[in-house]
């Protein structure tokens, strides 16, 4: 009986262990939306937005995408609540970047493509908070 206890605690003990390592981590102190920031920066190459999904603080942000791909890109964020665009770029050149400010309302998703290549999967979305 006794050497049954001892098994359990040490199989217990090793699931606390492992649980520890490499179970679900807990956010860390100040990392809810309260923390957010106002601004992101996003990469564009070839059919891709890195990130494609972008937690901000609502209210005016302050969007930066740099051209790191071997074409030109656009960007659009669209509204599917107002059903409409709220902001673009029509170029972003080779090598270049370009700054928008854009008034994003918490609580919404807003869908971010370029027009131009969405079909072939360059689009993500912003969550604001």
């Amino acid at each position: 009986m006794g050497r049954v206890i001892a098994i359990v605690l040490v199989l217990a003990a090793l699931a606390l262990v492992g649980f520890s390592l490499f179970g679900p981590k807990s956010p860390a102190s100040g990392s809810g939306p309260q923390s957010l920031k106002r601004e992101a920066s996003i990469t564009l190459t070839e059919y891709q937005l890195n990130p494609d999904r972008i937690y901000v603080r609502g209210g005016r942000v302050k969007l930066t995408f740099t051209n790191q791909g071997r074409i030109l890109h656009g960007i659009e964020i669209y509204d599917p609540v107002e059903k409409r665009v709220v902001a673009s770029i029509n170029i972003i050149r080779i090598g270049e970047s370009e700054t928008i400010w854009v008034d994003l309302v918490a609580g919404r998703r807003y869908q971010i493509y370029d027009p131009t290549w969405r079909n072939k999967g360059m689009e993500g979305v912003i969550i604001a908070r």
